[in-house]
Order: C-alpha cells, then structure tokens, then sequence
C-alpha cells in the first residue's frame, strides 16, 4: 500500500485529501476499518468503510468510497474529539496493516459531542497554566452583542447549548478557541429555519 503523502495528518486524511492505493493480487479483495482515539488513547470510534472492495485499490476508487463514509453524522462528531486515528486495512489470508495519522491539536479547544438530540460542548484545558482557569463567553445567536460568562463548572464538565446556539469563545494566556454551533430549528414550522438577533445593545456613531 502507498499513501501520497506519506506523512499525512489526520485532518488531511479526513478532509479526502490523500491518496491512498493498495496492490495486490487479483481475486483478492480488502476491508477498510477507521479507529479514532482520544487524548487518553481511548478508542471512541470504530466503523467499517463499506463493503471489501477488490484489488487493486485505486486512489479515484478509496476516494469516492471514502467520500461516502465520511457523510456519516458519528464520523464528524469523532473526529472533532479525537487526537489520532489508524486506517486498517484487512486481507484475510493475504494479512493486515494499517496506517496512523495524528491530529494536531491546541492546548486550549472545544469539544462537541451529540448526545439524546443535544449537542455537549466541553472546553479542554491542557495549557498547563497555573491560577484560575479560563475564561469562556457565550453569545447567542439571539443576542449576538451580549456576551454571557459560562460557569466554571459547566464547561468543565460540558454543557447543553441552548436553543438556537451561537458562538462560544474561551482564553487563557495565549491560547484561544472559537466555535459557532447552531442547534438547528428554533421552533415549528417555517419560523424554526432562522433567528431574528436582538442587537439594540448596538448604537452608531458613539
């Protein structure tokens, strides 16, 4: 098997922007597994990309296979957790292998995860700064110019995102995150699709 690059990222094997080829002898076939870990080394996601797919394995061929795997909502909501991942590639009688790629991750990020219809938004700190912990501002997508403190104890432990979301930033020292998560419909009907932001907050010219 060749991948081009060879020393490719996690993002960029996520993003499909590598090209991977597997040769072998004909009448054989492959399956492809993904496996992302977290921080600690903890698998938290493990799925199969498709069906076996027959040798040789083309780059255009692993691309549009993969393309489809990653269409997967579980896929998205890993991957923004996970700080490294390994592609195995099993040949039953002809053995496995499998390839790693890591995930260059800042000391200071947020983390979202899906669960029970809810989007979890946690702030990992790994800074390694001493004193009070960060600070984390909330502003909703409602009132955009109104900056919300979250707790401590809430973005330690992670927290439900209110409806209709908006944007969360943290700091501390040098370090900094952004995100913007939208929860989707605001209510029933065709209003839900958007928000009307309250910004009176706002006055030109002072």
């Amino acid at each position: 098997m060749t991948l081009d690059p060879p020393d490719a990222s996690l993002d960029a094997f996520w993003k499909n922007q590598v090209a991977l080829s597997v040769l072998g002898p004909e009448g054989h076939s492959v399956s492809f597994a993904v496996h992302l870990e977290g921080r600690d080394g903890s698998e938290i996601f493990s799925e199969r990309v498709g069906t076996p797919m027959e040798l040789p394995v083309a780059p255009e061929t692993w691309s549009k296979r993969f393309a489809k795997f990653l269409k997967c909502e579980d896929c998205a909501w890993s991957f923004i957790e996970a700080a490294s991942g390994r592609l195995v590639i099993n040949g039953e009688t002809l053995g496995e292998a499998f390839l790693r790629f890591e995930h260059e991750m800042q000391a200071l990020r947020w983390v979202l995860r899906h669960e029970h219809g809810n989007i979890i938004l946690r702030l990992v700190d790994e800074t390694g700064q001493e004193g009070e912990g960060p600070e984390a501002v909330f502003y909703s997508m409602q009132r955009p110019l109104r900056g919300a403190i979250c707790a401590q104890e809430a973005h330690r432990f992670g927290l439900v995102v209110p409806s209709p979301g908006g944007l969360f930033h943290a700091s501390r020292g040098q370090n900094a995150d952004v995100v913007v998560v939208s929860t989707g419909l605001t209510a029933d009907g065709l209003q839900g699709l958007g928000v009307s932001p309250v910004v009176d907050e706002f006055h030109p010219g002072l």
